[in-house]
């Protein structure tokens, strides 16, 4: 009897004691699975200690907050956060923010654009809300921690960030005001490859510091006009973080440049400068690297030929990797059957937790249908699964349990996270075979036409390189031309890669 007092104790103590460090890392486990890859870049820019206000951009709502929470977390600097007020509304969602830190922020409701209505509070209430909220932000702050703030103010679905708003500067300049301490803000750059997709991949990356101290609010310009200078500093801000983002002025640019990043380097780069070099290509096909006429003109020109040959990768239902797959002596014929009855073999071992976990595919695909955003998908697809999965795997331990026996339980408690990752491994492995399948069934009966546009690329090739070369000026350029290989000759029909570059920067 006393044993069992005492092992329930323990039970309540634990989640007690430990219960943000198990939620961060079952959050950070969640997002390990959503995302394929999670990389990490600059996180030598991030303190150690002392007070931090971190500023991430925002293209993904709530996915944004998991992300830099959890991989904080696991670097010994649990954060606190903003949250619209809207979010609290939801009691489960609020129980979350509660348990991670996060402080309600009450806007004005502004029913158009990007805005959301978060409070039918009175302008008098928002106010003092406000008042209190940025004293609890300074509190915090002024014990040495860590504090999350969205500079843009709600998440979208654009092909550049939004104008940030002053709150971030209004919360630095006030602390070093109330506490007479130096503050470092710290811009984090959030890149996704396809952000709604599940098993996509993402990036984050710390950039340069700031440091707000008490010669930025005794300066003359700061005595002089505080909202001017506020309003600067949260420019110079923008400015650092745009170093660690993609953006430009419409998603054609996106495509554009993408493809010049493979004609350019024809294999894959280190994420980090994935983005950065992603990012100079943009700056060109915008016309921000020319400065002559000449050169607008040949940039117009290429941009037109880069359009068409994707046209015609569109019209054959290829990729531009495809065409440095080498066919020479391969048989096409013993390749498809060969990948048809790997893909035989695949598809048994993935039954078990297709069958297991079908339902959760019914109501995820319910959630991406109710989901009014492209941000909102991924939170109602990861969100769904947190609450749905450890419900089912409860629900079927305790049956077996019920009807079987505590060994069953046991065994079925076992076997449900194994077939979970085994089948979305699966899953992963029989998407690659069918689009290698459907890739060799085009490469059978096109092949002439095939040919033709690899000689085309090669010439697009030699033009987009002497080009790029020319004008891109940036110090990145050096780190791609020593990541280029040949990768023409190392590709062939039966080990065909998967370039990050045939999916969508977001």
């Amino acid at each position: 009897m006393l044993l069992n007092v005492l092992l329930l104790l323990v039970a309540f103590a634990i989640p007690i004691v430990y219960g943000y460090s198990i939620l961060c890392n079952f959050l950070r486990f969640a997002c390990h699975i959503y995302f394929r890859k999670i990389t990490v870049f600059g996180i030598n820019n991030l303190p150690r200690e002392g007070p931090v206000v971190l500023c991430p951009n925002h293209p993904n709502m709530f996915i944004d907050a998991l992300l830099v929470i959890t991989e904080c977390t696991r670097m010994g600097r649990a954060p606190y956060a903003w949250a619209k007020a809207s979010l609290f509304k939801n009691p489960i969602v609020a129980k979350i923010l509660g348990a991670l830190g996060a402080v309600p922020v009450f806007r004005p409701p502004k029913p158009t654009g990007l805005q959301d209505i978060d409070s039918d509070k009175t302008p008098e209430e928002i106010a003092e809300a406000t008042r209190m909220m940025f004293k609890n932000t300074w509190n915090v702050l002024a014990k040495g921690n860590l504090v999350v703030l969205f500079p843009e103010g709600t998440s979208y679905t654009l092909p550049r960030m939004l104008n940030l708003r002053t709150g971030v500067m209004r919360v630095a300049t006030g602390f070093v005001k109330e506490h007479d301490a130096p503050i470092t803000i710290v811009p984090l750059g959030l890149t996704y490859f396809n952000k709604d997709h599940f098993r996509s991949e993402v990036t984050l990356e710390f950039g340069t510091p700031m440091v707000i101290d008490q010669a930025s609010i005794s300066s003359e310009a700061f005595m002089a006009d505080e909202h001017a200078e506020v309003k600067r500093l949260t420019e110079l801000l923008q400015e650092r973080m745009h170093r660690v983002t993609l953006n430009g002025n419409d998603f054609a640019s996106f495509r554009i440049a993408r493809m010049i990043r493979r004609l350019y380097v024809g294999g894959p780069l280190n994420p980090k400068d994935d983005v950065h070099f992603t990012q100079q290509l943009i700056d060109l096909v915008e016309g921000k690297l020319t400065t002559k006429e000449t050169e607008q003109v040949v940039l117009n020109q290429l941009k037109a030929d880069i359009v068409a040959y994707q046209a015609k990768l569109d019209e054959l239902r290829i990729k531009d990797a495809d065409l440095l797959v080498s066919m020479e002596n391969e048989s096409i014929f013993y390749l498809v059957m060969e990948r048809l009855c790997y893909l035989i073999i695949l598809l048994p071992l993935a039954m078990p937790g297709v069958i297991i976990n079908f339902p959760l595919y019914i109501i995820s695909r319910k959630l991406n249908h109710l989901a009014g955003f492209t941000e909102s998908k991924s939170m109602f697809k990861l969100f769904g699964a947190i609450v749905m999965v450890p419900l089912q795997w409860v629900f079927l331990i305790g049956v077996s349990w019920y009807f079987y026996g505590s060994t069953t339980a046991y065994v079925v408690s076992i076997a449900l996270p194994v077939c979970l990752y085994s089948h979305i491994r699966m899953l992963e492995e029989s998407r690659t075979i069918m689009e290698n399948v459907w890739h060799l069934g085009n490469i059978a009966t096109r092949k002439d036409r095939v040919n033709k546009l690899r000689e085309e690329r090669a010439t697009l090739a030699s033009t987009v390189k002497a080009f790029v070369d020319t004008l891109v000026k940036d110090p990145i350029i050096e780190s791609v031309k020593k990541a280029l290989s040949p990768v023409h000759s190392g590709q062939t029909l039966r080990k065909r890669t998967k370039s990050r570059t045939d999916l969508l920067f977001t």
